[in-house]
């Protein structure tokens, strides 16, 4: 998730509205981006379990998705899971470009599924298409994503077009998925102000202190 508040300095504490710019953000998404859940034989156990594991070393990620991907044992189902893994990696690495190349063979394979959608919004945010991205975030969504980072991303998304009343929206839903995440309220609060509500504002500073006592930023 790559937001942008252009405003704020890098910092190195995960899952922040862009303080932290392009880089932390990717770091932070490693654990949030939509990983395909499918389970894959024990014919290819080992690179399986390195390419869906979006903790691997990213280098090690790619080579064996795309070992995986080069099997002509594998069927098609699976192999769109192995493009989304690799997309991912491609993501962690910052290779937006190639990212969407393998995230666009993931969803030609399977178009049924949300995964590969909301990566997409995650490597268009990564190059600052604002409104690409939002349109794949709306189109996971309608697919079944109910990642609370998808709608905090499309959130922060909404907030770089100055539609705050959109982005407090989607922050609400992202709130509602994982009520005990800070800079979900952080964010949410960021919203209010510019719209000129401090009584909320206020109020949802309040709540990510009291929920994150350790972050000097709220």
């Amino acid at each position: 998730m790559i937001y942008r508040f252009a405003e704020f300095a890098l910092d190195v504490k995960p899952c922040n509205l862009r303080r932290n710019g392009v880089l932390h953000q990717i770091k932070r998404i490693c654990s949030a981006f939509v990983l395909s859940a499918s389970i894959i034989s024990s014919a290819a156990a080992d690179d399986s379990g390195v390419c869906l594991n979006g903790n691997s070393p990213v280098d090690a990620a790619i080579a064996a998705c795309s070992r995986l991907i080069a099997d002509k044992k594998i069927a098609h189902p699976r192999l769109a899971i192995f493009y989304n893994q690799r997309g991912v990696a491609w993501l962690r690495k910052q290779q937006f470009d190639q990212a969407l190349e393998d995230l666009d063979m993931s969803i030609k394979l399977d178009p049924t599924d949300a995964g590969p959608y909301a990566n997409r919004g995650y490597a268009f945010d990564g190059k600052g298409d604002v409104d690409h991205a939002i349109a794949e975030f709306d189109q996971a969504i309608k697919l079944g994503a109910s990642d609370a980072n998808v709608f905090n991303q499309r959130g922060g998304l909404w907030f770089a077009k100055h539609d705050y009343n959109r982005a407090i929206s989607d922050f609400d839903l992202a709130i509602r998925g994982n009520p005990n995440w800070a800079d979900f309220y952080y964010h949410r609060a960021r919203a209010f102000q510019e719209k000129g509500d401090l009584d909320r504002a206020i109020a949802d500073y309040n709540h990510a202190i009291r929920l994150d006592t350790k972050d000097a930023a709220y």
